[in-house]
């Protein structure tokens, strides 16, 4: 099939009849997308579940179209698109003093730098099932007290610090 996936999940191009069948590529682009949407906080946890299950047994793009109809398009950044039609943010900065844990875990979209300026707080970031946008996330720590436990998957190469 030709034609690439818009931000929303739409295919667009020529020939992109919405009666075409649905590849795995499409229905995991959709569901990239529902995913997001409801960390942005645009589904309830409800809404996703129903839509999640309608869009793994897609057979259409249409039927897939209808999914994300009512979800904002994301705006494309001079670099591109990232996976799921997100725009990574530059920079996000978590800092806590003398509070409960800090969590990121889930699916959620990687910064390019991540600055954590945390005092006596167990910090967890899970990786797992974290949307990648580049190939290298920076962290800056400056901590005290407490934990660091960074989740990972398989594919993870390495990590420096200094």
């Amino acid at each position: 099939m030709s034609g690439e996936m818009a931000p929303n999940g739409q295919r667009s191009g020529p020939g992109s009849s919405p009666e075409l069948r649905a590849s795995h590529a499409d229905r995991d682009r959709v569901v990239d997308v529902l995913r997001i949407a409801a960390g942005d906080g645009l589904l309830t946890a409800d809404e996703l579940d129903e839509r999640l299950e309608v869009a793994l047994s897609a057979r259409t793009l249409s039927e897939l179209a209808g999914l994300t109809a009512d979800l904002p398009v994301a705006s494309i950044p001079a670099g591109g698109v990232a996976a799921g039609g997100v725009v990574p943010k530059d920079v996000v900065r978590i800092e806590q003093v003398f509070s409960g844990a800090v969590e990121r875990t889930g699916r959620w979209v990687l910064p390019r730098r991540l600055e954590l300026a945390v005092s006596w707080c167990d910090v967890t970031l899970d990786f797992t099932e974290a949307v990648i946008t580049q190939g290298t996330l920076h962290i800056d720590v400056a901590m005290t007290g407490k934990t660091l436990t960074l989740v990972t998957g398989r594919a993870s190469r390495s990590m420096s610090t200094g």
